[in-house]
This record gives C-alpha cells, structure tokens and sequence, in this order.
C-alpha cells in the first residue's frame, strides 16, 4: 500500500511539474533583405513601403528554422513569420496587457496567479490560420480583423519560492492556457519587437 501511494505521488509531481520542462531556446540573427525569399517578400511588400523600423531576421531552435519581419506601422509593431518553405505561420502585433478585454484579462490573471508573483514583460496578439490564404491573414492582423485563430503569446516573468523564472504564454482568445515554454538565455537575445 506504501509503495502504491509513493508511485503515485511521484507520478503526480511529474504531471504538475512536466509543462515547466519545455524550454524556448530560438535564437534569432538579423540578415539582410536580400536574403529572404522572394515568395515571402511579395507577401508583405504592399506594407513595408509605409512601414518604418523594417528588420528581418532567421530564427532557429535548433529543428525549426523561419524567416521573420518585424516593422512599424501605424504605431503598432508587427512580426510577420515564415517557415523556411515560405509559408505563413503567424502575425504578431505587440499589444498592452493593461488593455486587454476585461474577461480575457481576467481569465490570463487567473492562470498566473498560481505564481508568488509575476511580471508581464511583453503581450502579442497572434494571428493564424490553416484555411485563409497568407495575405488575406497579414491583411486581417494589420486591420486587426479576427483570423480563424487568435492566439495571445505573452512573455512572463514569474517567481515561485523566491525564485524568478521566464515563461513564454500561449493563451487563447478568450484567455484560456494552452501552453508554456521557460525562456532559456537572456530576453535580449529575442529582438524585442
């Protein structure tokens, strides 16, 4: 009997402790325009002419490689990322987490409050999706028009028993968890915009 409750409690601290084992380790390397695809400049041209802060970059965690634009535009900034095919994979505009939809705030409040305390670094509302075509996606961030998917990434810093640790958040739209990755290195090492 006291073995069987010994496996048990060890199982249950794997499963409470197993989404904190996933780390975020991308590193990302500013290039030149010239090195990005054609395909997926053709995709974002009509933008960049009045964009301001253009910056492109090749992101890699080691297996996952892809392109990313960031720019300013109209005030806000945006990430458009790219696998290394050329296909889209999100929009990202940096947006206030002070001014989040009051349920959707709520509901994130609700996740981290589990932690002694914490801090939120950045919020990017994130749009996707696998039936739209890429421009109707990157046409629909910048208006901030709903896509199939949207998704909040939201860098965190939280301290659990004195201890402060990075997490990268995924929320969905109305603010329920869906995933985290400890971010591993320093923040400055993922351009910030």
């Amino acid at each position: 009997m006291f073995k069987t409750i010994t496996i048990f409690l060890v199982f249950i601290c794997f499963l409470h402790l197993a989404p904190a084992q996933e780390k975020k380790l991308e590193r990302e390397k500013r290039i030149k325009r010239e090195e990005v695809p054609a395909n997926i400049l053709d995709l974002v041209e009509n933008y960049l002419g009045k964009a301001k802060k253009v910056r492109y970059f090749f992101e890699t965690d080691g297996d996952h490689m892809s392109f990313e634009i960031k720019f300013l535009l109209d005030g806000c900034y945006y990430s458009v990322e790219f696998d290394k095919n050329g296909n889209l994979e999100d929009v990202e505009v940096i947006v206030s987490f002070r001014n989040l939809e009051k349920e959707r705030k709520k509901s994130i409040n609700s996740h981290l409050e589990q932690y002694d305390n914490f801090k939120v670094k950045k919020v990017q509302k994130q749009f996707s999706s696998k039936s739209e075509p890429d421009k109707k996606v990157i046409e629909n961030a910048i208006q901030n028009i709903a896509t199939e998917t949207v998704r909040y990434e939201i860098i965190v810093e939280t301290k659990t028993s004195g201890s402060w640790t990075v997490y990268e958040m995924l929320f969905d739209d109305k603010g329920g968890f869906i995933s985290q990755k400890e971010v591993v290195g320093r923040l400055e090492d993922n351009i910030l915009y």
